[in-house]
């Protein structure tokens, strides 16, 4: 019997182990969920501010204002450059307003890119008047054979032109989704993730 009694006692001993995870604050489930729901109205927050800022939105710009939001002709800050699809349109054509469509399409998915659109020839006519930005644009003019065109644009660099939408089109001459997709996607110009928090509250919205 005195075994029996010892080894109880032992048994008791080893349990006396754990019981500091009896006496310590856990988070209640009230307190996990508040979290939670912190986290999630943040994600939102976040998402909000950076369309408010042009992230993740296909927008329609204004001739002399559009070569500046996207980050061309100004002082490189890194922190704030972003990636942009500039397309400059042609009113008459069909192809621009397909590409339009596949645009605002892909807008909703890469939300860590802007994605803009203005008036071609009046964007180039606009370029002209202002010698710091003729630069900008190299090869793009005003006339049919660059118009409608499309731009790619990373950290305030146009890292490719496709004038006329050349290669974008399918047998039918139909604007084919999965070549725009592909073009831009080699560009790097499409960003998934919105940028940080931080970065996006320094920039001036458009």
């Amino acid at each position: 019997e005195k075994e029996i009694e010892g080894n109880n006692d032992s048994d008791s001993d080893d349990d006396s182990e754990f019981d500091y995870l009896l006496e310590e604050d856990f988070p209640s489930n009230n307190e996990l969920e508040e979290r939670r729901r912190a986290e999630l109205e943040f994600a939102m927050l976040q998402r909000e501010t950076a369309r408010i800022h042009g992230y993740g939105v296909h927008r329609q710009m204004h001739p002399d204002r559009v070569l500046k939001a996207a980050g061309l002709g100004r002082k490189k800050n890194l922190t704030t450059e972003d990636n942009v699809v500039l397309h400059l349109f042609d009113s008459e054509s069909e192809r621009s307003a397909s590409l339009d469509l596949i645009l605002e399409d892909l807008a909703q998915k890469y939300k860590g890119t802007k994605f803009f659109r203005s008036h071609g020839r009046s964007t180039v006519t606009s370029i002209n008047k202002n010698p710091k930005l003729v630069s900008a644009l190299p090869g793009i003019t005003s006339d049919n054979n660059t118009m409608p065109c499309l731009i790619s644009i990373v950290k305030g660099d146009v890292i490719a032109t496709c004038t006329r939408l050349e290669g974008l089109i399918d047998k039918d001459r139909a604007m084919f989704k999965n070549a725009v997709h592909n073009w831009l996607d080699r560009t790097h110009v499409l960003i998934e993730e919105v940028p940080p928090f931080y970065n996006i509250c320094q920039i001036q919205p458009e």
